[in-house]
């Protein structure tokens, strides 16, 4: 739990695997940061295809990080905001 932040959910490189897929089957909103640079950015629409085919799925939010910047260096008032958690 990095800033507060309950029900985070790691990709280790570019893709969710299936367990990840699994866990993240019982929330109906789902919010996807991935890198910035172009891998990240393509990563992000993949992921976000395989989120929206869940069953039942119908909230997934894509961010699009500005080039290179990674969520892991964001500072944590950022991350919160793009989480939806402060406006």
């Amino acid at each position: 739990m990095r800033a507060g932040l309950l029900n985070a959910v790691a990709v280790m490189g570019r893709t969710i695997s299936d367990a990840q897929l699994g866990l993240l089957a019982g929330f109906q909103r789902v919010t996807l940061v991935m890198d910035g640079e172009e891998a990240g950015r393509m990563a992000s629409i993949e992921n976000g295809t395989k989120l929206l085919g869940q069953a039942g799925r119908r909230d997934v939010k894509v961010v699009f990080l500005p080039q290179e910047a990674q969520p892991d260096h964001l500072p944590i008032e950022d991350l919160k905001r793009i989480a939806g958690e402060i406006s």
